[in-house]
């Protein structure tokens, strides 16, 4: 199962799709436990890198994706690992270490986590499925 990045969403045509399922790639828009991969064009802190980070699931570019679809075949993620120096260094964290981890150890596992009663909305539901992800549990706060 792979994961796509909101905008790679946007940009991937009914063909590609076609050809991804030809290839038994199953596409997804959030991450879940069974996810095998994410594809991103960069380093960001949204829900779907957020998730993949504390799960440990490999971040992928975009051109492997691209030279999948080109192959038709999935290739090798060897080499195709996100790599983005500017966004590593502004956040003080490498993403190869910080999955390597992961792999490991879910960051928040064993952790319980309390969700200010303020976090409301779609940055709470957000928040939760981030905490979930690394496996922490939410306090309840009834």
């Amino acid at each position: 199962m792979i994961c796509l990045s909101r905008s790679l969403w946007r940009s991937l045509s009914v063909k590609d799709q076609a050809s991804l399922s030809a290839l038994n790639v199953r596409l997804v828009r959030t991450v879940a436990v069974d996810t095998d991969f994410v594809v991103a064009t960069s380093l960001r802190r949204t829900e779907t890198l957020m998730c993949a980070i504390c799960r440990g699931i490999s971040v992928l570019t975009n051109e492997w994706l691209v030279r999948s679809l080109e192959a038709k075949r999935l290739l090798p993620v060897e080499g195709y690992e996100l790599k983005d120096k500017a966004a590593e260094e502004k956040s003080g964290m490498f993403l190869s270490d910080a999955l390597s981890r992961a792999k490991l150890r879910p960051f928040l596992l064993g952790y319980e986590v309390f969700l200010s009663a303020r976090i409301v909305g779609e940055l709470r539901r957000v928040a939760v499925q981030v905490v979930e992800a690394g496996g922490g549990f939410l306090v309840p706060t009834g």
